[in-house]
């Protein structure tokens, strides 16, 4: 059974630590136990708020772990049975999101390359990559680069002065 004092430790454990702390696979029902005891009324508010605040501390540290994860990686150490259950539904619904999200634009049908005429372009200062008119990605420059990109593109460059045309 957890004492009075044994959840006091862990509290400050948990708020002083950026990750699960080591705590009982019976720690949320032996502290319920704790919280209904008739013996420790006074103290019933202090452990109930000391309960809520181990409980939204470990979801945070659970949720950012679930946002992190990029497939189904092995729970969280020092995670409760519940909290493993918790971080797998987490999990499941965050990628389900992520499918759902990025399932139109795998779905749609590819666009064909267009052929478009093309300039030579020196580029004179830094450029980050771009997306230009025949949907390829070019760059990203450093500054002294010679390239050839796609006429749209490349006037607006030189226009700007961004790119010479390189004859």
């Amino acid at each position: 059974m957890i004492s009075y004092a044994e959840l006091e430790r862990i509290y400050r454990l948990e708020r002083d630590s950026p990750t699960l702390q080591n705590i009982p696979a019976a720690f949320y029902s032996e502290t319920l136990q704790l919280i209904e005891n008739p013996e420790i009324k006074e103290q019933k508010n202090n452990l109930t708020q000391l309960l809520n605040d181990i409980y939204e501390r470990r979801r945070t540290k659970i949720t950012l772990q679930a946002l992190r994860t990029k497939s189904n990686e092995k729970t969280p150490e020092n995670a409760t049975p519940q909290e493993q259950q918790f971080y797998k539904s987490l999990t499941a619904i965050l990628a389900e999101s992520r499918e759902n999200t990025f399932r139109p634009a795998i779905a749609k049908p590819q666009k064909q390359a267009v052929d478009v005429n093309k300039i030579k372009v020196k580029i004179l200062r830094p450029l980050p990559a771009i997306v230009a008119s025949d949907l390829n990605e070019y760059g990203p420059y450093n500054g002294t680069e010679t390239t050839e990109l796609p006429e749209e593109n490349a006037k607006i460059l030189i226009t700007q002065g961004i790119a010479e045309e390189v004859k």
